[in-house]
């Protein structure tokens, strides 16, 4: 859909063929693009015996990052599973910022838009300075809610900011309780494992979450959790969470 091998690969693939090389949607968006013509696709073949209103996407690392928009922007998709997605994904750019500041080695906004062409050309003009960005990765998860999200994260990788995905993931949880529906938004993040390694102490959530948003069944999907390692550095939601959550 849309060639993401480097810095240089901007404009290549099936997405671009179609709407230009220099059109200026990221890669990212072109993968949302494909998931959504892949949906359509499905929804005019029922021989294929798939329940298009039982859909659900997962990846692990630049996948995740790509699963997390692809849940946002199509409102097709049941069941979002980001795993490691890391920066870019369930962490938030001013977070991962203040834990490199804090002495993390972490991928940062001002990383990221050299590394690869995952995000538009326009993002570059915020990276080196985010108080002027109008929005975080905490409303990219917002953007599904009503709908399900769990989203797994490894705290042995220090790249993929674990107290940022935390805090990201703290801050859009309070959507979900606004609107009545915690259950909807799980988080587990561990350690002990490699990445993009699946660990078997998280099957029995991932599972909770195929339960009841796939198959309809009365389950318990009260899924939160974090070991708390986070390099050093410290969480004050109070420091980030600067609203009150209502109840809608």
């Amino acid at each position: 859909m849309a060639e993401q091998n480097g810095a240089t690969s901007r404009g290549g693939g099936l997405f671009y063929n179609l709407y230009g090389t220099d059109a200026t949607a990221s890669a990212m968006t072109a993968w949302v693009w494909g998931v959504s013509r892949i949906i359509d696709v499905l929804e005019t073949t029922p021989a294929a015996n798939i329940n298009t209103q039982k859909i659900a996407v997962t990846g692990c690392s630049r996948d995740g990052k790509g699963a997390l928009m692809a849940g946002a922007f199509e409102p097709r998709i049941a069941l979002t599973i980001p795993q490691e997605s890391g920066s870019g994904g369930d962490t938030c750019w001013r977070l991962s910022l203040y834990e490199q500041n804090s002495g993390s080695d972490v991928q940062t906004a001002t990383e990221i838009v050299g590394e690869n062409v995952w995000f538009s050309t326009n993002f570059a003009n915020y990276v080196n300075d985010l108080s002027s960005l109008p929005f975080d990765h905490h409303l990219l998860a917002a953007m599904i809610a009503p709908r399900p999200l769990i989203s797994y994260e490894n705290t042995d990788v220090v790249w993929l900011s674990p107290l940022s995905s935390f805090g990201c993931m703290t801050a859009a949880h309070t959507v979900f309780q606004a609107l009545g529906i915690p259950e909807n938004h799980g988080f587990e993040q561990v350690g002990g494992h490699a990445h993009c390694a699946w660990p078997a102490s998280l099957t029995p959530s991932l599972n909770a979450f195929f339960d009841k948003f796939l198959l309809g069944q009365n389950v318990s999907t009260d899924e939160w959790s974090t070991n708390n390692v986070f390099n050093g550095v410290s969480w004050n939601a109070s420091a980030w969470i600067n609203w009150t959550t209502p109840t809608f």
